[in-house]
């Protein structure tokens, strides 16, 4: 923090009116919400990668392990030198920073903004993770020396430790003869000239070892060492010996028993969420490869999602706005944890889900899953689902996925992979009225088997009215009525997709006529869920106008009024009558079913 702003602050700065505010500590939020200070969260900080990895930020009601990890959450901020560069990139040097815009006007006319933040930082770390309720200029601990309760809140370096003093919740290093070991969550407090002349500086301790104190401190540099005027939010380290610390301040947390200790050295991982502190992380393939295929920016969170044997930590992260996963190597640069046991595997176990393949599994145990599926969708889109909700969740819909291969598999059939999407990968795709004409540019339908289904209102299933096979360059558009749909599958060979093979095989089995039974999804409304697949039937064969499911004189008849134009045909039943598919019902078709006739006589 800058020396002389704090100093000066400390001299001027009268008393307020006593405000009695006690410790805070949420039960109701899971993960991290942005609390309204004297403001609430700029647009620009909004729209930043810094916003996004706090709101990924699990609570657990563990003071000392929430402000560690909302704190560390920010690495990488810097400052700016408006307003308009809060989104923490601008790189400035005026001290406007989101932290001082959320906390509000210290009474310094600063407008809420633009002042040293170093103290600000932490103020709004212990805010933002709920373990007070004090935030601004009224609730500063000097404002409020006969209470010990407040504590929790200051911008003045100084101050906060001499009100920590005062109650009793100060430790003196071992530069001034102390023998505490620092912990999580402690405030640290550094003095730029050495000794005890008066505090200048602070920062948030996320962790210590036998010789060195580990911190995440805001308006300072990346570089080693104390930095007196820094513009950034950064992961630092110190000897326990040096002489510019002063003491530590021992907040009187709220604790949780049950949230599991964090191992910050990265010597025990656990799954959980990670920050790349001090350099980019290469991302391996596999857990022995030597080969990196991506790396993870500086100062990026990510998840780790298991250990591998030999050390290795298996991510899923967000590089350029696409997911990737693989192995990256442990603490070989800074990699510091920041949540363990809270990863509720609800994506993975959605991603599992839409992986599966139908014919694994029973028609009954599919319905199950995909009602699970579904309560995983609403839980992952949902701003109040708590962590224990969407870990049980997960933990049912894999307990499902696990159930492959038991009782009476689902029958044989195709199964769909997307509705109106351009054909790519996908095995089979279902396009509806909706999608709008079906051409080669915007379907890609050239090397698929194609069939068309219209709704059968007798039947109330759809029915196929036509098969084509692979055109190539020579597929012709296709415009459907209403009741119509297009269902292109890859035909066998010619796609990478799993299962590719098996779908083209049984589709080839369809006749015109079938009848198309959905499960998990249905077609009118292009509804999707996982373990798609459609089944067909023959319920009637071409020349069959009776719907007998034989072709008898009747039939005959029946056709012979309706070319004379003495009886119309359901439109229903059109396609069984086209027996030329030309589009008309006329006396070629009449020819077709007499031969037809004739043969089965």
């Amino acid at each position: 923090m800058k020396k002389v702003l704090i100093k000066a602050l400390a001299a001027v700065l009268a008393i307020c009116t006593l405000v009695t505010c006690a410790v805070f500590t949420s039960g109701a939020e899971t993960y991290v919400t942005y609390r309204t200070g004297a403001n609430a969260a700029h647009a620009n900080y909004k729209s930043s990668n810094f916003y996004k990895n706090l709101m990924k930020v699990p609570l657990t009601g563990d003071g000392r392990t929430d402000v560690v990890a909302v704190a560390l959450s920010q690495v990488g901020y810097e400052e700016a030198n408006s307003l308009s560069g809060l989104g923490g990139t601008s790189g400035g040097s005026s001290n406007y920073t989101e932290y001082c815009y959320n906390m509000g006007d210290w009474g310094s006319g600063y407008g809420g903004s633009s002042y040293a933040w170093c103290a600000t930082f932490v103020s709004w770390a212990l805010y933002q993770s709920r373990c007070s309720n004090q935030m601004g200029y009224s609730y500063w601990c000097r404002n409020h020396t006969g209470d010990k309760s407040y504590i929790w809140c200051e911008v003045s370096c100084s101050q906060w430790a001499n009100q920590l003093r005062r109650y009793g919740y100060f430790k003196y290093s071992a530069q001034n003869g102390g023998t505490y070991k620092p912990q999580p969550g402690d405030l640290i407090f550094f003095d730029w000239a050495g000794g005890s002349s008066g505090e200048d500086h602070i920062g948030i301790v996320v962790y210590s070892d036998s010789s060195k104190v580990y911190t995440i401190e805001g308006n300072t540099s990346d570089s080693a060492g104390l930095e007196d005027n820094g513009g950034g939010a950064y992961f630092k380290s110190y000897s326990l010996s040096y002489g510019y610390i002063t003491g530590y301040g021992v907040l009187p947390y709220n604790t949780n028993s049950s949230v599991p200790d964090i191992d910050y050295s990265g010597a025990n991982p656990t799954p959980g969420l990670y920050m790349a502190t001090n350099s980019s992380k290469y991302v391996y393939p596999t857990a022995t490869s030597t080969s990196y295929s991506h790396t993870i920016p500086k100062y990026s969170m990510f998840e780790v999602t298991e250990i591998a044997s030999n050390g290795m930590l298996k991510v899923k992260a967000t590089i350029s706005g696409s997911t990737v996963t693989g192995y990256i190597k442990n603490n070989s640069d800074r990699v510091v944890q920041i949540s363990t046991s809270q990863v509720d595997g609800l994506s993975d176990a959605m991603a599992a889900a839409e992986a599966i393949y139908y014919a694994d599994y029973s028609e009954s145990i599919l319905a199950q899953i995909r009602s699970k599926y579904a309560e995983a969708k609403t839980l992952s889109a949902s701003s109040s689902a708590t962590y224990a909700q969407k870990k049980a969740c997960a933990d049912a819909l894999n307990a499902l996925i696990a159930r492959k291969g038991e009782g009476t598999l689902a029958p044989e059939g195709v199964y769909i992979t997307a509705y109106n999407t351009k054909i790519k990968t996908e095995n089979c795709n279902i396009f509806t009225p909706s999608f709008g004409t079906v051409t080669a540019t915007a379907a890609n339908h050239k090397w698929t088997y194609n069939v068309i289904a219209k709704w059968d209102t007798k039947e109330n299933a759809y029915l196929i009215s036509s098969i084509t096979s692979p055109q190539g360059e020579n597929i012709k558009d296709v415009t459907l009525a209403s009741d119509e749909i297009l269902i292109a599958v890859h035909i066998e060979g010619t796609a990478t997709a799993t299962h590719s093979d098996e779908n083209y095989a049984a589709l080839t089995k369809a006749k015109v006529g079938d009848k198309l039974t959905f499960y998990g999804t249905d077609p009118k409304t292009a509804s999707s869920s996982v373990g798609m697949y459609f089944t067909f039937e023959t319920i009637a064969s071409p020349g069959d106008l009776d719907g007998d499911k034989q072709i008898s004189t009747t039939d005959f008849l029946i056709m012979r009024k309706h070319v004379s134009g003495k009886n119309t045909l359901p439109s229903d039943y059109t396609f069984r009558a086209d027996l030329d598919s030309n589009g008309a019902i006329n006396t070629t078709d009449l020819v077709i079913l007499r031969k037809k006739l004739a043969n089965k006589q």
